[in-house]
């Protein structure tokens, strides 16, 4: 699949997910084999001001390629320069306008999901920055503000007719939230009404999903988020299920707590014990969601803010589930 002049891998993509999509879960997804991962969303208007907190959202490793840095905000020329900011700053391989972030401080000021009420206004968005950088610009939306407002088709001819390279789009209304289930028809029906790519996102969260979505609509590649959450083998999984092989072996406990102990030490590296512990606590609960005694284990670590004490709980846990013969979480 080409982006642009960018040519990918077949595999599936890491959604922007703020406070997810840290460096530290970047480069594990990327290991297995996410065909590109993005940045958590990142503010036109803090790198404007050149933010310090903000530009660091934006910067990368180079075994993270290839990477997209998502930008929100709601004035065009201002996330037209945040565009071009971000390019000779740090060379993302893309850059991807959010259009679809449903939460409300987002939305009440006009950025995000709110956008999809001002077509006009998103033309803008797209042109001025496809314009002002060189690398391929994608764009990520929902389906709507609400069922009664579906503009699927109408920013998906927008997109392409202002040079975007690819659409992402996410088969939930702003209204619906992350409730529900997500619409592939509408996904379908912007692979039947554009050439550019169309990337297919909501409720896949294994190979099985990800190949009915396909072709079930045509998409190109598919999206994932909350299900790559505490499963980064999943990108491991869909690739091989696109490249006609047999399903990997799911990860043992010992391969997991490898790989947990991994994503706590770049998760510290990246931000310190004192912020890193407490944003990893969503990735933990899900790396052992399913096992037997789990919740009670997320009780105690939940309230555990040192590296080592939370190391020496992990193998614990871990180390009674090998015992066990329990292979991985339901």
């Amino acid at each position: 699949m080409d982006l642009g002049n960018l040519k990918l891998d077949d595999g599936a993509f890491l959604a922007p997910l703020c406070g997810v999509t840290t460096k530290a879960f970047r480069k594990l997804c990327r290991r297995y084999g996410a065909a590109v991962v993005y940045s958590e969303t990142v503010s036109a208007d803090g790198i404007n001001m050149m933010n310090a907190r903000t530009l660091d959202l934006a910067r990368f490793d180079p075994e993270e390629r290839p990477i997209g840095i998502q930008i929100f905000g709601c004035d065009a020329e201002r996330i037209a320069l945040a565009a071009r900011i971000i390019e000779d700053l740090v060379s993302p391989d893309l850059i991807d306008l959010n259009f679809g972030c449903p939460v409300p401080k987002f939305v009440k000021k006009d950025k995000g999901a709110a956008l999809l009420r001002d077509p006009a206004r998103i033309r803008a968005i797209v042109q001025k920055t496809v314009k002002n950088v060189t690398i391929p610009v994608t764009c990520k939306m929902r389906t709507g503000w609400d069922e009664g407002t579906i503009v699927v088709e109408e920013i998906a001819r927008i997109v392409e007719g202002e040079g975007g390279s690819a659409l992402t789009i996410h088969g939930r209304t702003r209204s619906q939230g992350y409730s529900g289930t997500a619409n592939w028809d509408w996904i379908r029906k912007a692979v039947d009404l554009v050439s550019i790519p169309i990337i297919g996102n909501g409720d896949v969260t294994g190979p099985s999903a990800a190949e009915r979505r396909m072709k079930e609509t045509g998409c190109r590649a598919v999206m994932i988020g909350r299900g790559a959450i505490g499963n980064p083998w999943v990108f491991r999984d869909v690739a091989a299920r696109m490249a006609g092989e047999k399903n990997p072996a799911p990860p043992t406990p010992a391969e997991r707590l490898a790989v947990v102990l991994e994503h706590i030490g770049l998760q510290i590296d990246e931000r310190g014990e004192r912020r890193g512990i407490p944003e990893f606590r969503r990735h933990l609960s899900a790396y052992t969601k399913g096992l037997p005694g789990s919740a009670a284990f997320r009780n105690r670590v939940n309230k555990i803010d040192r590296r080592t004490h939370l190391e020496e709980l992990l193998e614990e846990f871990f180390s009674a589930q090998e015992r066990e013969g329990r292979p991985h979480a339901a």
